[in-house]
């Protein structure tokens, strides 16, 4: 009886491991903090594309008939003093915040990065030096330095991104500093240094991505931080100027028809907090999953 020959099974591969920032981007989005801090911000992301190709109303056109018309199906949020849309307005003004937020953070970080990174790998005379000059920077509220700087370069949208980028500079050169001081002593940047490499390579290719967590994290927060105070340079006076629909000048106008419309001052309001809380909610969602002991335990 002739043998049938084996026919060879091919054994099914393991499955790769997850990489790690898969871990974390699955640790981020099992938070439900952090689920809502990214909905808010993608509503509002959503709505400033929407507001950049189309509008229900003309954003700066009065309709002095239909003005302090209180909130209806026509005016979902209802008219301001001169007639004018409020929902146009706060969608409007949502591209100004986020681009305030986001500019001035990079814009920081650009500067503040780099500092950190040289003052905590090379220390001496470099490290003492740049940390002095933050230090002084720091002393001063971040607010009213905010304050000084835009009283002295003009009201505007470029002054307030200046502004709030030279008072958030410190922050990004004080983290950065921290965390390569850590990463300087480890050894897989002894060893880069035994081969040859240079400093640039170094502080690229091993310094930068070990201290890209906590600075994602501060990034963040940081936009927050940066539409808040800009909302408040515009209630002042100090930040972009009317006919603009910046979130903080709505406030500032829709405070003299506190007792008639109060809606003029409540859904301004409740953008930035809603804009600044989901910022600050993807922050601490990054940290948690971000976070080594989490790493430990996934």
């Amino acid at each position: 009886m002739a043998s049938v020959p084996a026919v060879p099974v091919p054994l099914e591969r393991d499955a790769e491991p997850p990489s790690r920032r898969a871990r974390t981007f699955r640790r981020f989005l099992n938070n439900p903090s952090g689920r809502l801090g990214l909905l808010i911000v993608l509503i509002f992301v959503v709505a400033t594309v929407v507001a950049a190709f189309w509008t229900p109303y003309p954003v700066d056109q009065p309709d002095l008939p239909n003005r302090l018309a209180s909130p209806s199906w026509a005016h979902p949020m209802g008219t301001d003093d001169v007639g004018r849309d409020v929902l146009t307005r706060i969608a409007v003004g949502a591209r100004y915040s986020l681009t305030m937020g986001v500019v001035a953070i990079a814009l920081a970080a650009a500067v503040g990065v780099p500092i950190g990174l040289l003052a905590g790998y090379r220390g001496g005379w470099w490290d003492t030096g740049s940390m002095r000059l933050v230090d002084v920077l720091m002393v001063l509220p971040t607010f009213v330095l905010a304050v000084a700087i835009v009283s002295v370069l003009g009201s505007g949208i470029r002054s307030v991104i200046l502004a709030v980028a030279v008072t958030t500079i410190p922050i990004f050169a004080r983290l950065t500093r921290s965390v390569a001081l850590t990463v300087r002593a480890q050894d897989f940047v002894a060893a880069a240094q035994v081969v040859g490499a240079s400093e640039s390579r170094i502080l690229v290719r091993h310094v930068l991505p070990n201290s890209l967590s906590p600075l994602v994290v501060q990034a963040s927060l940081g936009i927050g931080a940066t539409i808040l105070i800009a909302a408040a340079l515009g209630f002042l006076g100090l930040g972009v100027q009317p006919p603009t629909p910046e979130w903080g000048s709505m406030l500032s106008r829709g405070r003299s028809y506190m007792s008639s419309a109060p809606f003029l001052v409540f859904f301004p309001g409740m953008a930035i907090v809603l804009l600044v809380l989901g910022f600050n909610l993807i922050g601490d969602s990054l940290r948690d999953a971000l976070d080594p002991w989490m790493r430990e335990i996934d």
